[in-house]
């Protein structure tokens, strides 16, 4: 570790991860828990501190406070009062906000003998000759595995309810992957997949910039996207908008802008200026793009096919493009049991746009639930901080709560408790809390999940929500029904574990935990919280929800 900075200014953009520090400052973390730099003094130093991540969680901002106490207490300088982006608002606005603040602040604070920073040159593009096409530029850190198969899931829903009801789940697939020479994994570990662009999508946005699908170009320039692109190196035009670039990304006030210069046209300027209004600051403008833009997830490319007059280059169109984000899938099968394959469950995203206009369809789940045996992927396996993995004694009991596709880790620990049962070893209690709407449409996994069942590997608590007459439509309702059993369980050591849905699911079912204490303890609400907090902070109740 290098020496503690003492002078200079220091800024310092985190999130946080289950309370704990993101991947790539655990070290920092391990240092902080340690003690290093206890004695740290830094009176010279000026600093400021973005958090980011989403206020759903229960450790929302922990990392980035701790990052701002701690740089407090060694007498640094506060530029600006520690900034809070949350993604559960306008994440976008508040990183906005808090970045021209930090820019007038270090102007103001900027020696008089330092000259203003050379500005970033613009993206350039140069198209070359279709024959010197490199071949596919894998991300850094990944590798490639392979399909091994692919099943779907969910059966035809015809007839089972009336579907004012609730829609039929969409496609949902088992995919068995096989891992590369020399990679093992963990139960409970994540698979980050790097995904490709809907091909229709490219296609028609290709012919929209009216380019030769059959170009290839080559990018070249200082600019935050060529940070993600392969510099001065020739690549075709379709592999770099189908895997390098994120296409589907609701379009940002900084993009609106960039259309506005490339048009000429006064109605489109005009429909443009509804979003932009008078500036950064005008909050009906905001309240249109936020309704209109953002919250339908209405992309660059979705503007360049609504407006035409809309003369756009394709360097000017990739800096408006976010890296491709890896996709983070829950593994769902037994290190154990499965050590040289991989299983996942994936769920189609696909639905009506919000905006009224066409399909949405969700860029990674399209791209696996489309992928054929033989196919290669661009991966990586991680193990999440704090993990989220079965106890390393078989006897432990646990609690599972996985709603849908929540359920998919939790295949992955059923199948690791079969395991230890089929070698002899006695497993603690372990029930499994699902839902899904029918059990003739959609109960994932059923074949194998009623044989470790009957084999004694578990109990199965299944909730469905388009089953008249059944006792529970929700997770939360068959969870307090069975409130004496967890209650048992947790007093007898259990480790409580919640996957699935962070916006509705996970926020019931924390609340139902907590009624369950109330009703079983005569415990007050905050006395209740606190239990809830305990299970957090010893690792006994651990959650893997997402939006």
């Amino acid at each position: 570790m290098r020496p503690w900075p003492t002078e200079g200014w220091l800024i310092v953009v985190t999130a946080t991860y289950n309370g704990r520090a993101p991947d790539n400052a655990r070290r920092l973390e391990a240092l902080l828990d340690a003690g290093a730099g206890a004695d740290w003094r830094a009176p010279a130093l000026r600093y400021a501190v973005l958090g980011c991540g989403n206020s759903q969680w229960p450790a929302y901002q922990a990392f980035p406070k701790r990052m701002a106490d701690r740089l407090a207490a060694s007498g640094a300088l506060e530029l600006l009062a520690r900034a809070e982006a949350d993604g559960n608002g306008d994440f976008d606005l508040a990183v906005d906000d808090w970045t021209r603040r930090l820019d007038t602040v270090l102007l103001a604070q900027r020696p008089a003998s330092l000259a203003p920073a050379a500005t970033a040159s613009e993206l350039s593009v140069t198209l070359s000759d279709p024959g010197s096409l490199r071949e596919t530029l894998l991300a850094p850190g990944t590798q490639t595995f392979r399909v091994i198969d692919s099943t779907e899931l969910v059966h035809d829903a015809r007839g089972l309810w009336d579907f004012s009801r609730e829609a039929p789940r969409p496609s949902t697939r088992h995919l068995r992957i096989g891992l590369p020479p020399g990679v093992s994994y963990a139960t409970g570990d994540h698979l980050a997949v790097y995904p490709h662009n809907d091909p229709e999508r490219v296609a028609a946005l290709i012919e929209r910039l009216e380019l030769d699908r059959a170009a290839i170009v080559t990018v070249s320039g200082e600019s935050s996207v060529s940070r993600h692109l392969p510099p001065d190196q020739p690549i075709a035009l379709w592999q770099l908008l189908s895997e390098f670039v994120e296409l589907q990304d609701p379009a940002d006030r900084r993009d609106i802008e960039r259309l506005a210069a490339h048009t000429r046209c006064p109605d489109t300027h005009r429909q443009l200026s509804r979003w932009l209004g008078e500036g950064p600051c005008d909050e009906v403008a905001r309240a249109t793009r936020q309704s209109e833009i953002t919250a339908p997830r209405v992309s660059v490319a979705d503007l360049l096919m609504r407006l035409p007059a809309i003369e756009l280059p394709l360097a000017q169109y990739l800096q408006t493009c976010a890296a491709m984000r890896p996709r983070w899938y829950s593994v769902a099968s037994s290190a154990h049991a499965s050590p040289n394959e991989i299983s996942l469950t994936v769920g189609a995203l696909e639905a009506p746009a919000i905006g009224g206009r066409g399909m949405y369809r969700g860029v990674a789940s399209r791209y696996l639930c489309h992928l054929p045996a033989g196919a290669a992927i661009a991966a990586r396996l991680r193990t999440p901080q704090p993990d989220f993995a079965p106890p390393a004694d078989p006897s432990v009991p646990i609690v599972m709560i996985g709603p849908g596709t929540g359920i998919a880790p939790f295949r992955g620990f059923i199948e690791e408790r079969a395991w230890h049962l089929a070698q002899g070893r006695t497993i603690g209690t372990t029930l499994l809390f699902s839902g899904a709407r029918h059990p003739a449409h959609d109960r994932l996994h059923a074949p194998e999940l009623l044989r470790w069942s009957a084999a004694g590997a578990f109990e199965w608590i299944e909730a469905f929500s388009c089953v008249p007459g059944h006792p529970w439509r929700f997770v939360q309702e068959s969870l307090w029904a069975r409130r004496d059993d967890v209650w048992r369980l947790v007093n007898e050591g259990a480790r409580i574990y919640l996957c699935g849905d962070g916006k509705a699911m996970a926020p019931a079912v924390r609340d139902t935990l907590l009624r369950i204490c109330r009703a079983q303890s005569g415990q007050t609400e905050s006395g209740a919280r606190q239990w809830l907090d305990d299970l957090i902070g010893t690792g006994r109740f651990r959650q893997d929800v997402f939006n």
